[in-house]
């Protein structure tokens, strides 16, 4: 026969058990423990859990949680196979229906959906790279980012890139970088003549220059003798007293606005220069 302390033992379990969803079947003594064998109410499976954890709320049914697991993976696209322990933590085997690989994940991420298939990763990785001319090598993690090492096509350089860059298309190889900068065309009027330019530099900048270096922007020296010299016959000043009134004789404008990288820019700057009168200034008349 129980004595009353057993009683109110069992009494006690059987509160817990039923606040908790399960059914009390027996308690018994194992290795200096006590356990309780209860009843799941949802799926009748039958669980041995320790008084301590039963009656601090810290117990769960096994085939309730096998069957909560399976639900889970079917979900996020993979196939429950087994459950189990590793460093006092839980682990789910499983495989993916896309490639059949084989994955164990910790049941925390699985349970968060923050799990990924390796192999379908890295073929979603190698896509990419195809599709912006890079040929795949590895991913590694580097501190808290994930990195895709790929080869360039065009000039077989190593490019280690994050996997967003790669993904939102914002990675360029070295050699498809260009330094992009904005190149300001513009046109001097002096006096009757004028001069289609280009420069890198604002207008204003521009106009400095051409007036501290007496109109040096131009690019052959034997035009600059030509223009003092017609600007002194027009005016019928020297050209000391045209430079202090220099904004009267010489307009600078912009004509447009471009973003080219500098290489372009320098070449385009030739081919105006060429285009203008290679021995005067270009006649407005």
């Amino acid at each position: 026969m129980p004595t009353e302390k057993q009683k109110l033992r069992i009494i006690k379990y059987q509160t817990k058990c039923q606040d908790s969803g399960y059914e009390y079947i027996e308690h018994f003594c194992k290795k200096r423990n006590t356990f309780v064998k209860t009843e799941c109410n949802k799926c009748n499976g039958i669980n041995d859990f320790r008084s301590i954890s039963l009656m601090n709320g810290r117990i769960s049914c096994g085939k309730c949680l096998i069957i909560k697991y399976k639900n889970q993976c079917k979900n996020v696209g993979y196939e429950f196979i087994g459950k189990f322990r590793k460093n006092k933590r839980t682990y789910i085997k499983c495989k993916c229906l896309k490639c059949n690989l084989s994955i164990n994940f910790e049941c925390g991420a699985l349970m968060k959906g923050q799990i990924r298939c390796n192999e379908c990763l890295i073929i979603k990785y190698q896509n990419r790279c195809k599709e912006l001319d890079y040929e795949f090598i590895k991913h590694f993690r580097k501190k808290v980012s994930t990195y895709i090492k790929c080869r360039c096509i065009k000039c077989n350089n190593i490019n280690d890139f994050t996997n967003g860059s790669l993904m939102n298309n914002c990675v360029k190889c070295e050699c498809k970088k260009k330094i992009f900068v904005r190149g300001f065309i513009y046109k001097i009027t002096i006096g009757p003549y004028y001069y289609i330019g280009l420069t890198d530099t604002t207008i204003k900048k521009r106009y400095i220059n051409h007036k501290n270096d007496c109109f040096g922007g131009i690019d052959n020296s034997k035009k600059y003798k030509i223009i003092k010299k017609e600007l002194c016959r027009i005016t019928r000043k020297s050209i000391d007293e045209i430079k202090e009134d220099f904004n009267k004789y010489v307009v600078i404008k912009q004509i447009a606005v471009i973003n080219t990288s500098r290489e372009d820019l320098k070449s385009l700057e030739t081919e105006l220069i060429n285009l203008n009168n290679p021995s005067c200034l270009n006649s407005i008349n």
